[in-house]
């Protein structure tokens, strides 16, 4: 491939032997060797927010699955605490009638065993609540 050159006042060069031509796109940012144009940054901003909602999301599903165990955990927990304070009561019912002394004295036991497991209950339900919060 041959080229002339003309200037201003319409004077030519003599034609010259050129190799091939290639065009490059404006250098925006340039970081040593890497020469990043509008377009490279575009990309690399939009593969940073890709992968920046993609760890937010797993962080939020692993979030939402870690609160779904507690509930099941929780609502388990509650219905053996139903079933244990149901049995205790059951045993008060039974002892209900004449009162000697063993009967109130395992009466008193019952009652405190179950106030017991109330306060740890409680204890434990606040807790509980407060991690799924």
């Amino acid at each position: 491939m041959r080229i002339t050159i003309r200037d201003e006042r319409g004077a030519t060069s003599f034609p010259k032997e050129v190799g091939p031509i290639s065009a490059k796109a404006k250098v925006v940012l340039s970081l040593g060797v890497i020469d990043l144009g509008w377009f490279e940054i575009f990309l690399l901003v939009f593969f940073i927010f890709l992968f920046g909602g993609g760890a937010l999301g797993l962080y939020y599903e692993s979030l939402k699955r870690k609160r779904g165990a507690y509930r099941v955990i929780v609502g388990r927990d509650i219905q053996k605490f139903r079933t244990l304070l149901e049995s205790a009561l059951k045993e008060i019912e039974t002892l209900n009638g004449s009162g000697d002394n063993e009967k109130q004295v395992r009466k008193k036991h019952f009652i405190d065993q179950m106030k017991s497991n109330l306060e740890k209950m409680n204890k434990y339900l606040e807790e509980e609540v407060s991690r799924l919060e």
